[in-house]
C-alpha cells in the first residue's frame, strides 16, 4: 500500500475481498499491508465478515518495506498456524526501506514450508510518444514497459530496481513451490486471484521417508514424477 498504488486502492481492494470470496468456507484468512509500516488488519478467521472490514480499513502508506513484511509474517504469524500455508504477495517486488535483504527473505520463506502466490505490477508507465503520464488518477490498465530492444518511442526504460523487483517476485514464487502470476489491469488480477483460489482448493501434500536419517540440517534433492506403469499418464506434475 505505498504511494505507487495510491490511485488504484479501492479497485486493489475489491479484487482482494473477490479472491476471498472464492475460497472455501473454512479456510482461515489473515490480512496484512505494508508500506513504511507493516500491519495485521485481522487474525486468521473465517469470518467473511471480518475479514472484508479488515481490506476495507486498509491505509495508505509511504515507502515499501516487503523483505521486512515476509520476515515478520513467516516468523510473527505462520509459525503459529499448523496444517497447509499459503502467502499471497502482491507488489511489484521493489523494497525501498527494509531492514533485511532480499537474500534473508527468499531463505525464510524455502524454510517456511508456505506455499507463495506472488502476484506482480509494474508501477510505471510507457512514456510513449513523448506524452507525460497521467497526472491524479491515472487509468487502468497500466501501459507496460518496452523491453531493451524495442522500438523506444521516447518511453521510460525499466530501471534496475524494476528488474530486480520483478525478479524476487519470481523466485519467491518458485523457491516455495508457489506461482508467478503479472496483473498489469484489474482484469489480469482478478484473473489471478481467481486461479490461485482454485489451486488452493485442490492443493495435496506428497511425503516421503528418506533412505538417508542423519538429520544435519541438509537439503535432500527429490524427484516426483508419474510412474510409467501408472494409469494417470494425463497427470501433470
Amino acid at each position: 500500500t505505498s504511494t505507487s498504488t495510491a490511485f488504484r486502492h479501492e479497485d486493489i481492494q475489491a479484487a482482494a475481498f473477490e479472491f476471498v470470496q472464492q475460497l472455501r468456507r473454512d479456510d482461515k484468512v489473515m490480512v496484512a499491508s505494508f508500506d513504511s509500516q507493516i500491519e495485521v488488519w485481522c487474525d486468521f478467521t473465517n469470518s467473511r465478515d471480518v475479514i472484508r472490514n479488515a481490506i476495507y480499513r486498509i491505509n495508505q502508506g509511504g515507502s515499501t518495506r516487503l523483505y521486512d513484511a515476509l520476515d515478520l509474517i513467516i516468523n510473527d504469524e505462520l509459525s503459529k498456524i499448523q496444517g497447509r500455508k499459503a502467502i499471497v504477495l502482491f507488489s511489484d517486488g521493489v523494497d525501498m526501506s527494509s531492514r533485511y535483504t532480499a537474500r534473508r527473505a527468499l531463505q525464510l520463506v524455502e524454510e517456511s514450508d508456505s506455499l507463495v502466490y506472488s502476484v506482480y505490477y509494474d508501477t510505471g508507465y510507457d512514456n510513449a510518444g513523448g506524452r507525460t503520464p497521467p497526472i491524479g488518477r491515472p487509468r487502468w490498465p497500466f501501459i507496460t514497459y518496452q523491453l531493451p530492444g524495442q522500438n523506444r518511442r521516447g518511453g521510460r526504460l525499466p530501471s534496475a530496481e524494476t528488474f530486480r523487483g520483478k525478479q524476487f517476485m519470481e523466485d519467491v514464487a518458485n523457491r516455495s513451490g508457489g506461482r508467478f502470476y503479472e496483473a498489469y489491469s484489474l482484469t489480469l488480477l482478478s484473473r489471478a486471484f481467481a486461479q490461485i483460489a482454485e489451486e488452493l482448493r485442490k492443493q495435496y501434500a506428497i511425503s516421503y521417508y528418506p533412505t538417508n536419517h542423519a538429520q544435519d540440517g541438509s537439503y535432500r534433492r527429490v524427484k516426483v514424477r508419474i510412474s510409467p506403469t501408472s494409469q494417470y499418464q494425463n497427470l501433470i506434475v
